[in-house]
């Protein structure tokens, strides 16, 4: 192979790589259900639809086995200390931070209908979910949540449909900022002494 055929190979694999990080990778949730049958459906489509995975179960829910509680080994787990260390746990919300920074919402709808035992009940659990509303429209303005109440029956049914897109390369940019921080190098080595 000559020359010029390397660099236009090279070319060609770098570009399939910019493409392959700034196309957006788009999750879509859809799930619904009540009483013991909930039904669920997810899809996973990367570089514009070309390439699509749709993961589907949820069949109903089936009732699990019993199984034996593990046996407890000597050597307990270094997370709690570490969660308690100040710089560590900085870092690793400021890691959360930056890759929850890179997911956009969709537009995405929700509706629940619920009704309790007692019907001063249904209305008090359905005013705390109204209260956090204005939460979940600042985070996802193209959400739309349907609540419906029912006060004569007790039932749980509920329908989703969530897309969320995410951007590799965007990802990869907060946390290339974040791993050439001085103060993430000094948690890591704080996270080394202690396993």
């Amino acid at each position: 192979m000559s020359d010029p055929l390397h660099i236009l190979l090279l070319a060609a694999a770098f570009a399939a790589l910019i493409l392959g990080l700034a196309s957006p990778v788009e999750l879509a949730v859809l799930a619904g259900g009540g009483g013991e049958s909930w039904q669920w459906k997810i899809s996973v489509c990367w570089l514009f639809g070309l390439v699509r995975r749709d993961l589907n179960g949820g069949r109903g829910s089936k009732p699990r086995a019993a199984t034996k509680p593990a046996k407890k080994s000597g050597r307990t787990s270094p997370m709690p200390g570490l969660l308690r260390d100040g710089v560590v746990r900085e870092r690793l919300l400021a890691f959360l931070g930056a890759t929850l920074g890179a997911v956009t919402m969709g537009r995405s709808r929700l509706h629940l209908r619920l009704g309790l035992e007692d019907p001063a009940d249904t209305g008090s659990v359905l005013g705390q979910i109204y209260s956090i509303l204005p939460l979940i429209r600042a985070w996802a303005p193209r959400m739309v949540v349907t609540l419906q109440p029912e006060f004569e029956e007790q039932i749980l049914e509920a329908e989703a449909d969530c897309r969320v897109q995410v951007v590799p390369a965007r990802i990869l940019l907060r946390w290339s900022r974040l791993l050439f921080d001085t103060r993430t190098w000094k948690a890591a080595i704080r996270i080394l002494r202690r396993i």
